[in-house]
């Protein structure tokens, strides 16, 4: 694609270009731009009247973008488009679009293998958002459950600080629940867990035996 030069005599700082480039295929791409916006702004290649949309354009490798921009449009026809910003939209109509996992925020895990009866765990007193967990049971006739509270202790058969039951099937050969929610539950005065005899509730049932039910929570 070939540069468009502007005199410095046409127009002003600020004052937005239109443009259109015909490329060896024969494909139109119309392009607004603003006169005087320096690359380091990340405001180049306004697509739109508002002047509010960078367009990105990965034909090969990988391109990284950085901006502060309200919207991304970005487009990979083959290699990988990476974005640094929060909230994008991005397009795609082959190749990949991609952002980069952070590098400061990871989930913490907590594992577990229950070793008694009336189990009660506080798996953190501070503020926590649970995330997911991988829980199994091998328990052939108990359908164990794990009760979570919002709180740093809980007391069998009260819904007081309950915050989700996650039902643990029973079976000789193990049996699960798996789950992952990306937006994750928030606990915010701590996060702790009861395995409890059954599903129900109120249930102040929480007989089991060692080793029945084993599993992993991932809280941030």
């Amino acid at each position: 694609m070939a540069d468009l030069q502007v005199p410095p005599a046409v127009g002003t700082s600020g004052q937005r270009l239109d443009t259109i480039v015909i490329n060896a295929g024969s494909t139109i791409f119309r392009q607004t731009v603003v006169i005087g916006d320096p690359v380091s702004s990340g405001n180049l290649g306004k697509v739109d009247s508002a002047g509010n949309q960078l367009m990105v354009s990965a034909s090969s490798g990988i391109v990284q973008v950085q901006t502060s921009g309200t919207y991304i449009i970005v487009s990979a026809s083959s290699g990988l488009v990476q974005t640094l910003t929060s909230g994008p939209i991005l397009t795609a109509s082959s190749g990949q679009l991609g952002t980069y996992p952070s590098t400061g925020k990871h989930y913490s895990v907590f594992t577990f293998n229950a070793s008694s009866s009336n189990s009660l765990v506080c798996v953190t007193t501070a503020a926590a958002t649970l995330h997911g967990w991988n829980v199994g049971n091998t328990a052939t006739s108990a359908a164990l459950a794990i009760r979570t509270y919002n709180s740093t202790t809980a007391t069998a058969g009260s819904t007081s600080n309950l915050q989700g039951i996650i039902p643990i099937p029973g079976g000789s050969a193990g049996a699960g629940n798996n789950l992952i929610l990306p937006q994750g539950v928030s606990y915010a005065s701590g996060l702790t867990f009861i395995i409890a005899q059954n599903f129900n509730a109120t249930s102040t049932d929480t007989n089991h035996s060692a080793g029945d039910v084993s599993g992993t929570l991932y809280y941030v």
